[in-house]
């Protein structure tokens, strides 16, 4: 078993996974993961507005497509955050659990206060008959890879490093919506995608992205933000001009990949001026992947 919050579900964490997924088959056992809901975040700081890297849904299919067969959504509570670590061991993990081994990161504390820690697990697993293996850190650039990092990557819109860290790139999951009808009309056509409330964007501006659906895929270059130029409500905060795309995707759930940003959003003079600059966006698109291949993107191969 390994515990954690598993945001990204990233490099790092899947190291950790792969101990578990490993240490489980040697063994005959099951893999199995703990993991929080809602996230740890949101109940101890509800101030501090919290999105996700990876929504619950889209969290639970990683975890299960890095080989965990068992993943136990324990429900967070200040009730539970304020429990003794050795409580916790005994009674959540021992009483729930036929505990054979449990990894975790060099990082990892839990209980009150963050009192509980390898050591004291070590000791614990002693007595009650569980071994304990901790992980050390999974560097990118010289730094250890964490979630912290790769928000704050998305943040600056640095969605090549973000992806780097993460071992993919990084997608947003939404639904198509109806839009104005203002960009089939009089500039490009584009596909408006409204993710989950919790879903983490990038920041505002121009990507070169990707798509898959129902087994295909399309490039594409997607705009993050509002719109400054034309004003007005937006129907979704992502607008996805699909490169060579025929036909409707309205009402679809879609995955939309962030591969490199290529400009900040900002408002033009005007319709023609966006208009140009809309049409150069698509041009910088093709050449893109044109010349990187739409699976072999220089900028991505230097970090996976």
């Amino acid at each position: 078993m390994t515990i954690g919050v598993f945001d990204g579900v990233h490099r790092g964490h899947r190291v950790l996974l792969d101990a578990v997924r490993q240490a489980a088959a040697r063994a005959g056992g099951t893999a199995a993961a703990v993991t929080f809901r809602p996230p740890p975040a949101r109940i101890l700081r509800p101030e501090v507005p919290l999105q996700e890297i990876t929504p619950w849904p889209e969290k639970r299919a990683l975890l299960q497509a890095a080989g965990i067969e068992r993943i136990v959504p324990l429900r967070f509570t200040r009730a539970l955050a304020a429990q003794a670590p050795e409580a916790f061991v005994r009674e959540v993990l021992l009483q729930q659990f036929d505990l054979a081994g449990l990894v975790i990161g060099y990082d990892f504390r839990f209980g009150a206060r963050g009192a509980g820690d390898a050591g004291l697990l070590r000791r614990m697993g002693r007595g009650h008959g569980f071994r304990v293996r901790a992980i050390g850190a999974v560097r990118y650039a010289g730094r250890p890879i964490s979630s912290t990092r790769i928000r704050n990557a998305l943040a600056r819109g640095r969605v090549d490093l973000a992806g780097a860290m993460l071992g993919r790139p990084f997608a947003v999951w939404g639904r198509v919506v109806a839009g104005r009808g203002l960009g089939t009309r009089r500039l490009v056509p584009t596909a408006n995608l409204r993710p989950a409330p919790t879903q983490l964007l990038p920041a505002d501006g121009v990507y070169l992205t990707r798509l898959r659906h129902r087994g295909r895929t399309w490039g594409g270059v997607a705009h993050v933000g509002g719109t400054p130029t034309l004003g007005g409500p937006i129907a979704a905060p992502i607008e996805v001009h699909l490169l060579d795309f025929t036909g409707s995707l309205h009402g679809a759930r879609l995955s939309l990949e962030f591969l490199a940003r290529h400009r900040e959003s900002r408002r033009f003079a005007g319709f023609r001026e966006l208009r140009r600059a809309i049409l150069e966006d698509v041009r910088w698109a093709r050449g893109m992947f044109a010349r990187g291949g739409e699976n072999r993107l220089a900028w991505w191969r230097m970090g996976c």
